[in-house]
């Protein structure tokens, strides 16, 4: 499904990179992929852009600035391009995958600080005591009512933002996660990435971290409503009926989904 855009062509160069990739999932994202990419690889981190299939020279872009680069033959959720990225990470010695969003709500300055915490995973969390947050208020509504659904869902959860999409895993936490099964794979897939990881006797820590709006794309896709995210917390307690049923819903959103 994938193909390399990029080979590397000198693999001594992962020496003076760190032992830290980076993953982005990129659609469309042609005008902020290039800062992003730029900061990152002077930073010293090696960088894998995942592109779902975009059509603004994202891909070019992003392989102009220093990032290896995969690219889809069609549109792919969220989660493909994630586990895309990572599987690509996996073949060399890296310790530490990072993923975070190209839109620009990220800060690469946060990531030193979520590097030197030690755990299998860490949330960079936009609602813990030091973080800011400077996004959509109805964006941060439903991320927090989320979040209180999801732990009452998962025993022993109780973690602030479970659909952040800045983390860094170690090799452990991203083996299981690419071998663990879900019933969603767009932005809900962050939430049952948490509880597989949690099922895995993973060790899950939250930072803070400081996010901006970033670009809200109106390209049709649906945006959807509390109620969705109650049916995505809810899969982790049901049995494969109702998680069928709950997976429907997710894919074939009904009238009370808002559409952007």
């Amino acid at each position: 499904m994938f193909r390399a855009h990029v080979e590397i062509q000198d693999t001594g160069l992962l020496l003076i990179m760190g032992n830290t990739a980076v993953v982005i999932t990129t659609l469309n994202e042609a005008d902020t992929v290039g800062d992003l990419v730029r900061s990152l690889r002077l930073s010293g981190y090696y960088v894998i852009v995942s592109d779902g299939g975009s059509t603004d020279g994202t891909a070019m872009i992003a392989h102009e600035v220093g990032a290896r680069v995969l690219t889809a033959n069609e549109r792919l959720p969220i989660a493909d391009a994630i586990m895309a990225g990572m599987r690509r990470v996996l073949d060399f010695d890296f310790a530490r995958i990072v993923v975070m969003d190209a839109g620009g709500s990220h800060d690469v300055d946060d990531l030193a600080y979520l590097l030197k915490i030690d755990a299998d995973v860490v949330i960079g969390s936009r609602f813990i005591h030091g973080a800011q947050y400077h996004g959509r208020f109805w964006r941060a509504l439903l991320s927090r009512l989320a979040a209180v659904l999801c732990n009452v869902a998962q025993p022993g959860a109780n973690y602030h933002d479970w659909t952040s999409g800045f983390r860094v895993y170690n090799r452990e936490a991203v083996e299981v996660i690419l071998s663990s099964r879900y019933q969603t794979s767009m932005h809900t897939w962050q939430i049952e990435t948490l509880a597989r990881l949690g099922e895995a006797g993973m060790t899950i820590k939250e930072a803070p971290i400081t996010t901006a709006p970033g670009v809200l794309r109106l390209d049709g896709q649906w945006l959807p409503m509390p109620s969705m995210f109650g049916c995505t917390c809810s899969t982790m307690l049901a049995g494969d009926g109702r998680r069928q049923r709950h997976d429907y819903i997710f894919y074939h959103p009904p009238r009370f989904y808002r559409r952007i």
